[in-house]
């Protein structure tokens, strides 16, 4: 379960970096605040950046 939440948080970090013009994504960070009852909370982010 956590493996595949994990997936979809790096699709969707590389997805919302894609839609603002970001040429990729560093600095990642991933943490899992909250693990219970079957359920888990993902939160991964970056600094997205632009080549100029």
């Amino acid at each position: 379960m956590i493996q595949k939440g994990v997936e979809l948080a790096r699709r969707r970090l590389i997805a919302e970096a894609e839609r603002f013009g970001a040429d990729g994504v560093y600095g990642v960070m991933i943490a899992t605040p909250q693990v219970a009852g079957g359920a888990a909370e993902i939160i991964m982010y970056g600094t997205a950046f632009k080549y100029v």
